[in-house]
């Protein structure tokens, strides 16, 4: 169950990537570039900025005001809303794996100690250890100076909407019920309680396919 959490982690994780290249390569151009390519620039009009569309949003390049600033209220880079809604969606799934990850571990506990076997339970506690830490520092954090550092997993700080705070995911009720009622065949849940009963691929072809 931990390896499918961090499974759907990285898969969040390429669109973050890809999202933070797209403003490093806006905050290069306008800081490293900007008096040439922009300021000096007589092609570059006030009010009609570049757009640079690209998989995940679009980035706005120009200049502002009598001075010609590289940066300004509309210029800069803009995630489109449907990575947006698709980083909600993994957000939820993430959410919804990790609390049954939480059952487990409480269906764990409770087994191990009931037999004198709580090195078992420690052994399955050091298993979730990477995704607990895979987010943290959050951005929050790390703004604050709560925690140093950079993220376990991540490499990048991640902003707390999309990100996976374990202590804020709660256990899952009925995965804590499934698995004391059947502990050999019991059936995770979040996936298809997320996706209606369709595959996983299915529901991603549908909320990725082109509005009609």
């Amino acid at each position: 169950m931990a390896s499918e959490v961090k499974s759907k982690l990285l898969e969040r994780d390429r669109i973050l990537w890809y999202w933070r290249g797209v403003l490093d390569v806006e905050q290069t151009l306008v800081f490293s570039h900007g008096p040439a390519l922009l300021q000096k620039n007589d092609n570059v009009k006030p009010r009609k900025p570049l757009e640079i569309r690209t998989l995940v949003g679009m980035v706005l390049l120009g200049v502002s005001g009598k001075d010609r600033l590289p940066f300004g209220p509309r210029l800069g880079a803009e995630m489109s809303k449907t990575m947006e809604e698709l980083l909600d969606l993994y957000a939820q799934v993430i959410r919804g794996l990790a609390g049954e990850c939480k059952a487990l571990a409480g269906y764990v506990e409770e087994e191990t100690g009931a037999i004198g076997m709580t090195a078992v339970g420690s052994l399955y506690d050091w298993a979730l250890k990477e995704i607990k830490e895979y987010d943290r520092p959050l951005m929050r954090e790390a703004i604050s100076g709560e925690r140093k550092g950079i993220p376990e997993g991540a490499i990048f700080h991640v902003e707390e909407r999309w990100a996976l705070v374990w202590e804020d995911v709660e256990e899952d009720s009925e995965t804590s019920r499934r698995v004391r009622e059947d502990p050999t065949n019991w059936k995770s849940r979040a996936v298809d309680r997320l996706t209606g009963g369709r595959s996983w691929s299915e529901f991603w072809q549908e909320v990725t396919s082109p509005v009609s």
